[in-house]
């Protein structure tokens, strides 16, 4: 079982001494592998799926930390100081209010923050993808992750934001499938989009078909 891919030189490291060894030790004893290899490309966009349970969160914070990359990605503004409700999905008309509060959340909120995320206004997105354009347009380099699905609860359509980014910003399209069939993250070859949005999208949706995830298969 291998939780140790290639990485191109041109993806940001944080060149930490502890967490990759610790992560990668974790993934073992969780029997979760990485496949794939990472492209040696300097603007990366990672789309993840199926998104179906708050765990997915962790094993993907795992794999990126065993792999010693930098990244960037969206969170739900709860996220950010607050825990979870294990028998509640975040999918509702209040969702920037979703979570429980608990003491440590200023703790969480840095930690978060420290591991490159950007908290998300999901009531109001007004003018998120312009100031995100703003915000990754000056870096030479980035490895930006997102969840294409939008939420945990399937859909029919992948939201394209990440595809507008990958526009705008000169930028690759990274599929990564969270297989918990197989227990496994498989990173995909790079996607390049070509323009016609509709058709590159329903392309990259089907590389996710039939993977299963922690609570529904993804249906393309």
């Amino acid at each position: 079982m291998s939780v140790i891919l290639p990485v191109g030189k041109s993806i940001p490291r944080r060149n930490n001494l502890i967490l990759p060894s610790l992560s990668k030790f974790v993934l073992r004893m969780s029997n979760w592998e990485l496949k794939g290899e990472l492209p040696d490309h300097p603007r990366i966009i990672a789309i993840g799926a199926p998104h179906s349970a708050y765990v997915d969160a962790y094993y993907s914070m795992l794999a990126i930390l065993a792999l010693d990359v930098k990244i960037n990605f969206l969170g739900a503004v709860w996220m950010f100081d607050k825990l979870p409700i294990p028998w509640k999905s975040d999918d509702t008309e209040d969702v920037d209010n979703f979570g429980l509060k608990w003491p440590l959340g200023w703790v969480q909120n840095y930690l978060v923050k420290r591991l490159g995320g950007i908290p998300v206004y999901r009531n109001s997105k007004k003018g998120m993808i312009s100031r995100l354009v703003d915000e990754f347009e000056k870096k030479e380099e980035f490895f930006l992750m997102l969840a294409p699905e939008g939420g945990m609860v399937p859909r029919e359509k992948f939201k394209t934001g990440f595809y507008i980014l990958a526009e705008k910003l000169d930028a690759i399209i990274l599929p990564i499938l969270m297989d918990y069939g197989n227990r496994c993250f498989n990173y995909l070859k790079p996607f390049q989009p070509t323009g016609n949005m509709e058709k590159d999208i329903q392309y990259l949706r089907s590389l996710f078909h039939g993977v299963v995830g922690k609570k529904h298969t993804f249906i393309s």
